[in-house]
């Protein structure tokens, strides 16, 4: 389960190296700075940077409202696969991930929702 504080954080550093933003994350939560990117609305950074910040603050405690759309219009198509991939694992678990990949689709089998 995703319940520990410190298994959310570690879960969204992770996320946040792929687009090398991890600086922006503590294992007790987000920096100052991350904060002041989330709240600004993106008037200070670049939309892929806004995009990855809601959407660690989704996983964190779901004040992100990160949109599909959003998610869409910001990242690169790698990063959308990434990005999707990481919360298919949030949501099955590390064994749910792995039977979608296998199967190519598909009801996920193993691996309990992570809440």
């Amino acid at each position: 389960m995703l319940n520990a504080v410190k298994d959310r954080n570690a879960i969204i550093i992770g996320v946040l190296e792929v687009p090398k933003l991890q600086h922006l994350w503590t294992a007790n939560g987000p920096t100052p700075e991350a904060l002041r990117i989330r709240d600004s609305g993106g008037a200070i950074v670049e939309p892929a940077v806004l995009t990855w910040m809601l959407l660690a603050f989704d996983l964190f405690n779901a004040t992100g409202e990160l949109t599909l759309n959003r998610m869409f219009d910001s990242l690169e198509r790698d990063h959308l696969a990434i990005a999707f991939t990481l919360l298919i694992r949030v949501a099955y678990g590390e064994e749910g991930l792995n039977s979608i990949i296998e199967n190519g689709g598909g009801e996920p089998s193993g691996g309990a929702p992570v809440h």
